[in-house]
C-alpha cells in the first residue's frame, strides 16, 4: 500500500489461495484502509483500488461489492484485467502462444484458482457478466496490444462506459501482459506505468 498526501493506492494482485479467499482478503484490506485512513492523514473518500491481471479481476469485483456502501473507492484502476474467466475472446486466440502469457498458462492458472464446481460466469468470478454496472466508481482500464487479456479489459471498459461510469482507456499497443513488472528492463513499460500514474493524478485532481 502506497500512501501519498492525496490518495491511498491499494494494489491488488494474485494470492496463493484459491477462490474466493483472495476476494475476502481484498475486502479485509479495504476495510482496514478505510478504518485507518484518518490516522494516516488520508481523506477516506480518496482511496483508490487497483490491480493488475488477476488482481484487476479482484479490484473490479471489489468495486462491485462495495457499490452502495457507506464508503466506496474514489477510483478503480484495472491494469490488463482478467474480466471473463468463462469464455475466450479474439485476443485470447490471437496471442495464445505469447511467451509473456500463453493460453496454456491461463488454463493452468484458472484450474489452480477455481474449484471445479464454481460457475466461471458468476459475476463474482467474471465481473464482465454482472447484470448492472451503474453507480460504480470511475475507472482507468489499461491494456497491452499483444496481451491475450486485451479484449477482456476492452470489453469491461465498454460495459462501464455504456453504464455511465466515467472510464479512461489507456492502450499500450506495443506491450505484452505483465508490463507492470518490466519497468527496470523496458523504458516503454516504465512510460506506460507513468501514464497510469498520471491518469490517477488527473482523476483525483
Amino acid at each position: 500500500m502506497l500512501i501519498t498526501r492525496a490518495w491511498t493506492f491499494c494494489r491488488l494482485s494474485t494470492a496463493s489461495s484459491t477462490y474466493p479467499a483472495p476476494h475476502h482478503d481484498a475486502l479485509v484490506a479495504w476495510e482496514y484502509a478505510v478504518a485507518h485512513a484518518e490516522s494516516w492523514g488520508i481523506p477516506v473518500d480518496r482511496i483508490v483500488v487497483a490491480g493488475d491481471s488477476a488482481g484487476g479481476n479482484i479490484a473490479a469485483v471489489l468495486a462491485q461489492k462495495l457499490r452502495g456502501s457507506a464508503q466506496q473507492p474514489a477510483l478503480q484502476v484495472l491494469i490488463y484485467p482478467a474480466t471473463d474467466l468463462a469464455g475466450s475472446r479474439a485476443s485470447n486466440q490471437e496471442f495464445a502462444e505469447s511467451p509473456a502469457l500463453s493460453a496454456k498458462q491461463i488454463a493452468w492458472f484458472l484450474d489452480q484458482y477455481l474449484p471445479p464446481d464454481i460457475d466461471r460466469a458468476d459475476p463474482h468470478v467474471s465481473p464482465l457478466f454482472a447484470d448492472d454496472l451503474t453507480g460504480l466508481p470511475p475507472a482507468i482500464v489499461t491494456v497491452g496490444g499483444f496481451d491475450p487479456l486485451r479484449d477482456d479489459g476492452l470489453a469491461y471498459a465498454a460495459r462501464l462506459t455504456d453504464s455511465g461510469v466515467p472510464t479512461e482507456v489507456i492502450r499500450e499497443p506495443g506491450l505484452v501482459h505483465g508490463y507492470l513488472g518490466l519497468t527496470a528492463l523496458s523504458t516503454t513499460s516504465r512510460d506506460a506505468v507513468l501514464r497510469i500514474a498520471s491518469g490517477i493524478v488527473r482523476a483525483m485532481a
